[in-house]
């Protein structure tokens, strides 16, 4: 198995990333175990989804806080690369990140973009 440069750098940048963002509160999510760990999840608690990628300076800023808030609501914290996942990204058009959302009852509640300042995460969980 070859595996290039740019993968490698990829992978220990997101291992970087996630100890810094205390790991073991976050999630990791692929396009086949979206539905079972964030729509059917968010029926038992919240479900913010953070998209994100290695090379995101944004991602990588913002990443602590979202922690933070979540560990804080007690919602359940999912990532997701949108380099390893990208049928998930384009099913909500995600064409820059960072990108948060908000799940609730099955249901997309809020859709954040960019680097949303720490006081905008309340809306995350707020009803439709």
């Amino acid at each position: 198995m070859k595996i290039s440069l740019r993968n490698l750098l990829a992978t220990m940048l997101l291992v970087t990333i996630a100890a810094r963002a205390d790991a073991e509160d976050i999630i990791e999510v692929t396009d086949s175990t979206f539905n079972h760990e964030v729509v059917e999840a968010s029926n038992k608690q919240p479900v913010i989804v953070f998209f994100r990628a290695a090379w995101c300076g944004p991602c990588r800023k913002i990443l602590p806080e979202v922690t933070e808030f979540a560990r804080k609501e007690k919602c359940k914290l999912v990532a997701i690369d949108i380099d390893q996942n990208l049928a998930t990204a384009q099913k909500f058009g995600v064409s820059a990140i960072p990108v948060t959302l908000g799940y609730r009852n099955s249901q997309l509640t809020t859709s954040l973009q960019g680097a949303i300042p720490k006081e905008k995460l309340g809306q995350l969980l707020q009803e439709k």
